[in-house]
């Protein structure tokens, strides 16, 4: 090997590009055998300036030769190599042909320094056009000092931090840029194939750490996602643009600290982008121009054929030469192998010319011959990666791991990454030259900017002043002009509100007799629609009622002479005597269910109602059964006067807010009494039209009946009652229980059932006698024990009934609990979702004896100590009157105490 300076080449060369020839040359043999030799070689190589070439009697890369062999054979063939010992000092200069064949003996020469390694010993001399310089001394070096390990020492410490390379893949989905991946680095990355229907473009992020022999590497692959895939493709290139800048930003802002990091900073900026091109076999695609052109000055960008294997031989040359033409014409800028090394300058510039490679990537493995290689089986044969007859696969992994992967980082480094922090510099007011074209320092810089800036600011405050003064008093304009318009418009609505005052003054006082004092603040807010839907089936039933009446006095014999005064009169009073019978009893059996119940015995008695007035219009068509009929007819309206004067008093206490219960109630009566003067005003209009004629009567009867029904259940539905009763408790409970929330009274009132309202799914038993519960003491102290609530419950699972016995110390809030847990027992049988607590006792309570039920009752106590608390707070927020309740309680209450020894007296 020959290494000589070239005293022909212009300008001085990285250290670098030396440092990476002779780590080419010294990764073919063993390193750490050749220690200390590889150390001198080194320290020589970074004191020159200059590019060394290699120099062979074949010219070929090929033949691996040791470094120490090899540098010797060219040193010994070089016609212009001079030998210097020590023991020659009279004789500095000598032929080549005077150089021992002892291989310890190497020698250099380079463009400022001569070395000359003889037995691990440098010796320093100058060179020819050194000596020209009288200024420097030349010394002879006697000895070995240890400096000359300082390249090993460099080796080791980046072999030790390992290597960072970052490649960003852009191209199409499917095109195959994961499987390139793959095959490059010989391995499986995991990779997840991406979908076509992105909205966007997007970048897919992933970290490896590779290892060969004693070299790691970072490898950080940024793939394109989405790529090419949406309608309007115009901006599919900023995602990636902007990410090559944050890469870049970031490391400048790095740079830019105070407190740099950069030995331990993981560089992210992309080095080398591989663009895969669709084979399309015809030209670019627009969009592969329009990315190219925006990134080229970012990235060093290597076009690549994807798929090359869809391309026949000569459509591939034909369509690599359209590509190159249209890069060139849009003055689109490639990453071009580097040339000016010559150790690699035969291979790069050869590599130049087959731009942009057509490759295929595979990871299978398919046998030709007695082989197994990388490649893609075909039934016309078998397509091989690495052969390079078939693809261009191996020529662009040498270019870009084996040869050019450093120039790749410099280039990223010296190139696009400074063009980027020039422009960011200038941006910030950054300069190297003056106005004069004189050298400015950083110090001139801040303060020029500073000054600036100062003087912006003041020049900003003055105009925020101005604009503040103006707005201000432009702003005064116009609340002056606002003023006058409101001043104008208070006076307008001043006196129409008065109007409206008088009005409704004439209106109160014309309207006193129907409406309660204070209205509407002195009723409850459903007290307006429900008198008014009252009003509606008053005046419905008020026609029906005529008609009806009519139908009664034809059926006594009103108006036919043969009819008896007598017998008349008896059909009177045994139809009245019946309805009175009827009303006593009805009232002592169901008198004290109604409050709990107001609504659905309201409805029931408007229903009832409308029966009995149907059969005394069917009386007078059944002469031989017309007194039964208007008995029975009687027995059911005396019926309708219990239960809805029952439930009219119920109502009324809930509608009167002002303790005000009694003009309530003469105001509701006003009201009707007004509409029933309004119904027998149209009565005696209706009457002589329909007399004549039952078909007609009979359909006016079932016409203002439905209008009738319709009309209750519209008030009744109406009413909002914020007291608890048994359904409304029931419904208020279930919901708690399976989403953990209290149901307002509106919603609860909504979905409280009119119809069915009479029956719960619980049997409960409120204020039971002690002896219907237990017979025994023992069976007393099961009950007792385990809680101290004034209230003692039973639990009969097979009919799902709940005794609940009251103690005397039992308030309302008690009983709203003892009625809450026999509900939950109730809810223990159903299939509805429960808190996991009751849960576990519905699967105990399924599976176990009913004489368990005492166990059951027993933990339902404990779970009720942590959930009616939370229920109790949610009724009371929700708007529940939790003071009084409308449950049906029997007034048996009793006593017991427990003494200290936990037994019941």
């Amino acid at each position: 090997m020959n290494l000589q300076a070239d005293k022909n080449a212009e300008g001085e060369k990285s250290y670098k590009e030396v440092w990476k020839y002779l780590d080419s040359v010294l990764h073919e043999d063993d390193y750490t055998s050749w220690q200390s030799f590889s150390c001198n070689v080194t320290k020589a190589l970074f004191s020159s300036g200059t590019t060394v070439r290699r120099h062979t009697s074949s010219n070929s890369f090929s033949s691996p030769v040791s470094p120490r062999r090899l540098i010797f054979q060219c040193l010994k063939g070089s016609s212009q190599s001079q030998l210097l010992q020590s023991d020659m000092a009279e004789k500095p200069m000598c032929p080549s042909t005077q150089i021992p064949d002892d291989e310890d003996t190497v020698e250099y020469i380079f463009q400022r320094e001569l070395f000359v390694v003889y037995f691990n010993k440098i010796v320093f001399f100058q060179n020819i056009d050194s000596q020209k310089e009288d200024n420097i001394r030349c010394l002879n070096m006697l000895g070995h000092f240890g400096f000359d390990c300082l390249a090993h020492q460099l080796v080791d410490k980046s072999v030790q931090q390992g290597f960072f390379f970052n490649i960003l893949c852009v191209g199409e989905t499917g095109i195959g840029k994961s499987t390139l991946i793959d095959t490059l680095f010989n391995t499986n990355l995991k990779d997840k194939k991406s979908s076509h229907f992105y909205a966007s473009v997007g970048l897919k992020i992933q970290t490896y750490e590779l290892q060969e022999n004693n070299v790691q590497l970072k490898l950080t692959v940024v793939k394109t996602v989405g790529y090419g895939d949406q309608i309007n493709k115009e901006a599919s290139y900023q995602p990636i643009v902007d990410y090559l800048d944050a890469q870049f930003e970031s490391y400048l802002q790095e740079e830019l600290k105070i407190k740099r990091s950069l030995g331990d900073y993981r560089d992210s900026r992309v080095h080398v982008c591989l663009y895969f091109i669709s084979p399309t076999g015809h030209s670019l695609k627009s969009l592969d121009i329009l990315t190219m052109k925006n990134i080229d000055s970012k990235v060093n960008i290597i076009p690549v054929i994807a798929k090359a294997d869809a391309i026949s031989k000569s459509d591939l040359q034909t369509f690599k030469c359209a590509i190159m033409n249209e890069l060139i014409s849009n003055g689109i800028q490639m990453y071009q192998f580097p040339t000016d090394n010559e150790t690699s300058t035969h291979m790069n510039s050869s590599m130049n010319g087959l731009l942009p490679f057509a490759v295929v990537g595979s990871t299978e493995e398919v046998k030709v011959g007695k082989r197994t290689v990388r490649g893609r089986q075909y039934p016309w044969g078998i397509l091989q990666v690495e052969n390079e007859n078939h693809c261009d696969f191996v020529k662009l992994r040498d270019m870009l791991l084996c040869t050019n992967m450093e120039d790749l980082k410099e280039q990223t480094h010296t190139r696009h990454y400074e063009r980027y922090r020039r422009n960011r510099l200038h941006m910030m007011g950054f300069t190297d030259m003056g106005p004069n074209n004189q050298p400015v320092s950083f110090q001139e810089i801040y303060e020029a900017k500073r000054q600036e800036l100062l003087e912006q600011c003041q020049r900003e405050e003055e105009e925020l002043k101005h604009k503040f003064m103006q707005r201000l008093q432009d702003k005064f304009e116009h609340l002056k002009k606002v003023q006058q318009e409101e001043t104008t418009r208070l006076e307008e609505e001043r006196r129409q509100l008065e109007e409206e005052i008088l009005e409704f003054y004439k209106m109160k006082a014309s309207s006193g007799t129907l409406q309660s004092q204070g209205f509407p603040d002195s009723v409850s807010p459903d007290y307006l629609p429900y008198q008014l839907w009252d009003s509606v089936q008053a005046f419905a039933s008020s026609l029906s009622g005529s008609l009806a009446t009519h139908a009664v006095l034809l059926g006594i014999g009103v108006g036919d002479a043969k009819a008896s005064v007598s017998a008349a009169t008896a059909t009177w009073l045994v139809k009245d005597s019946t309805g009175m019978l009827g009303r006593i009893v009805f009232a002592w059996w169901m008198g004290s269910k109604m409050d709990c119940n107001a609504k659905q015995w309201r409805l029931f008695a408007d229903i009832l109602n409308d029966i009995a007035m149907f059969l005394e219009i069917m009386a007078p068509i059944l002469p031989f059964c017309f007194t039964i009929t208007v008995c029975i007819s009687n027995l059911a309206k005396c019926l309708v006067g219990v239960a809805g004067g029952a439930t009219r008093a119920a109502l009324t206490m809930h509608q009167a807010r002002r303790n005000n219960m009694a003009d309530v109630s003469a105001k509701d009566g006003s009201q009707e009494t007004l509409v029933n003067l309004a119904g027998l005003l149209v009565s005696l209009l209706m009457l002589p039209m329909v007399s004549d004629s039952p078909s007609l009567s009979l359909g006016c009867f079932f016409f203002l009946t439905a209008l009738h029904i319709y009309a209750n259940y519209r008030a009744v539905r109406a009413l909002v009652i914020e007291t608890l009763n048994e359904q409304r408790l029931w419904l208020v409970l279930r919901h708690f229980l399976q989403r953990g929330e209290v149901l307002g009274p509106t919603s609860a009132n909504q979905m409280e059932p009119l119809w069915t309202g009479f029956w719960s799914s619980v049997s409960l038993s409120l204020g039971a006698p002690l002896h219907h519960v237990t017979s025994s003491v023992s069976e007393l102290q099961q009950l007792v024990e385990g809680h101290q609530e004034p209230y003692l419950l039973r639990w009969d699972q097979s009919r799902n009934q709940v005794q609940v016995v009251l103690s005397q110390m039992a308030g309302p809030e008690a009983i709203l609990r003892a009625a809450t847990h026999g509900l939950v027992l109730g809810a223990l049988r159903g299939d509805g979702p429960l808190p996991e607590e009751l849960e576990e006792l519905r699967n105990q309570a399924r599976a176990g004896p009913e004489k368990e039920s005492w166990v059951v009752v027993r933990e339902t106590h404990q779970v009720l100590d942590k959930l009616f608390p939370k229920f109790l707070k949610g009724l009371q927020d929700a708007g529940w009157s939790t003071e009084k309740h409308q449950l049906e309680v029997d007034e048996w209450r009793a006593t017991w105490l427990l003494c200290p020894e936990k037994k019941v007296l």
